[in-house]
């Protein structure tokens, strides 16, 4: 029973460790097409990115169906990460940020830059939040 609950977590942990950097990066490059040639075909790579995103974080889900200790550690973990971006006070202008989910995004930045813009965009919109209510109700 333990190992299941511990197989759980890992793959509930792995699933929206991936899931959620791919919608971040996916959803923006789908953005900046919008802004930047809001007239050209539809480029499918974005699209396709949103998608695999959308599968890995069901798969996250999924995880229910081995222990929902998986669901419960994770979604509690996005809860209280996207509550933090949210709710904790961060001075843009001021010469420096407080909120820590805030500066590490902003750390982000010298490593993955479309990593770093697209949580910028996404987390404070409280999908993490959302996402995190869903994995515990169900759990």
């Amino acid at each position: 029973m333990t190992v299941r609950r511990i197989l759980s977590v890992l793959l509930a942990a792995l699933f929206t460790g991936v899931g959620f950097p791919v919608l971040f990066v996916g959803g923006l490059a789908r953005y900046r097409q919008l802004i930047e040639r809001p007239f050209d075909p539809l480029e499918p790579g974005p699209v396709l990115l949103v998608l695999l995103a959308a599968v890995l974080l069901t798969a996250a889900a999924a995880t229910i169906a081995l222990s929902s200790a998986g669901a419960v550690v994770v979604g509690g973990f996005h809860v209280v990460w996207g509550l933090l971006a949210v709710l904790m006070p961060w001075d843009p202008f001021g010469g420096g940020f407080t909120n820590p989910v805030l500066q590490l995004t902003y750390e982000l930045r010298g490593v993955w830059r479309d990593l770093s813009d697209g949580m910028f965009y996404l987390v404070p919109t409280g999908f993490g939040v959302a996402f995190g209510a869903v994995l515990l109700t169900a759990g």
